[in-house]
């Protein structure tokens, strides 16, 4: 049997597409590709500079592309209010969000909003930007999310010990990325309210 590929991909005209990360690596394809079948993708990157000049090498190879950029910064609270303002301003619907930037083995640092840096983007930063697009997913013909930054960990059993194998201070991310498929259903605000409602 033949094996899957991005050929195998449905035309996506007409379908809206945000990708966090798409300067590189895994998001930087799934940008390529998607605009290669026709979706509108948005690019959202703290780099402007380069996620320009990523659309413009996407455009180059597909010069119909409808490719955009637009400023996002996971490790602020304040720039993800912005760009998901920017976003339900101009569109009425949102059909694909990628979820694919990410930071791993980092120098200890905090977000703009005190949060230990890695915890903040890779994790807190995604699901405040799902939250505040979530009216524009819902009203998508066939609304998708997906978190693609934990693809390379997600397999590992959690473990407490440090790898010899990982730099002095890091442990071993074992399943910890899984959870963030579980997290929204677990942090919807009727299921906290619950919760409040039983403690007091």
């Amino acid at each position: 049997m033949a094996k899957w590929n991005a050929n195998d991909i449905a035309d996506q005209k007409g379908r809206l597409v945000v990708i966090t990360g798409a300067t590189s690596g895994i998001g930087l394809e799934a940008a390529r590709v998607l605009a290669g079948k026709n979706a509108s993708v948005i690019i959202a990157a703290r780099n402007t500079n380069k996620a320009e000049a990523v659309s413009g090498g996407i455009r180059e190879e597909f010069p119909a592309a409808d490719i955009s950029v637009r400023e996002l910064d996971l490790t602020s609270l304040k720039s993800i209010a912005a760009f998901a303002d920017s976003i339900l301003a101009d569109f009425d619907r949102l059909d694909v969000l990628i979820n694919n930037a990410g930071i791993m083995a980092c120098p200890f640092a905090k977000t703009a909003d005190g949060f230990e840096i890695q915890m903040g983007t890779n994790h807190l930063g995604h699901f405040a930007l799902t939250g505040r697009l979530m009216p524009l997913l819902t009203a998508g013909e066939t609304p998708t999310r997906t978190g693609l930054h934990g693809f390379g960990v997600r397999l590992a059993k959690p473990r407490r010990e440090r790898s010899r194998h990982l730099p002095m201070g890091f442990v071993g991310t074992g399943g910890s990325q899984g959870c963030n498929r579980r997290r929204p259903l677990h942090l919807q605000p009727s299921n906290l309210q619950g919760r409040r409602n039983r403690a007091a």
